[in-house]
């Protein structure tokens, strides 16, 4: 588990680097500035967007994300799926941290952090608990072990107590976060 923990931290680390990278360049590149965040920022605080909107909206977006990893955690593939995933959401993290440093100097590092309070909480440990399960499971295809169905039936139970917390996250999303944010800009 702490050699799956490290490989799967030198792989979000990679993907940040390459993130920073991109974004930066990108920036270098094109010579403007990037005014997505404003855009984004702007769009999170208007009062027209209802939060169980917002709760619909991002469910229907990561629960598929969940569900493609839950079903791609009884193939063979499922392990090749957790390092890309480990990859994509390091280079995600660092176009974004990158966006915010650009757009607002130093202190957007803060209001990066203070975007991902308080869902980050459970995000990160329900994506952490997918990604062991999943490539626990896949990994067993590659070692010829013999899968019974206790084992899927316990890859069920962690999977699904893995999406109610996931799901808690998606709710402080919806319904916490955009209310400190608002505190947050203004």
């Amino acid at each position: 588990m702490k050699k799956r923990l490290s490989i799967f931290l030198i792989l979000y680390f990679v993907g940040f680097t390459i993130g920073i990278l991109c974004t930066s360049l990108l920036k270098k590149v094109t010579q403007e500035n990037t005014a997505l965040l404003g855009i984004y920022l702007k769009n999170q605080n208007t009062e027209s967007v209802l939060n169980v909107q917002v709760f619909g909206h991002l469910l229907k977006l990561r629960g598929k994300w969940f569900l493609f990893y839950f079903i791609g955690g009884m193939t063979p593939a499922g392990i090749v799926m957790v390092l890309a995933g480990c990859l994509w959401l390091g280079l995600l993290a660092g176009c974004l941290v990158t966006l915010f440093l650009m757009e607002y100097g130093v202190i957007g590092i803060f209001f990066c952090i203070g975007c991902g309070i308080p869902q980050i909480f459970f995000y990160l440990p329900s994506v952490l608990a997918l990604f062991f399960l999943c490539s626990e499971m896949s990994l067993k295809f590659w070692r010829k072990s013999y899968r019974r169905k206790e084992g899927y039936k316990g890859y069920v139970f962690f999977m699904t107590s893995a999406a109610l917390i996931f799901l808690l996250g998606i709710f402080l999303e919806s319904y916490v976060s955009p209310n400190l944010l608002r505190v947050l800009f203004h």
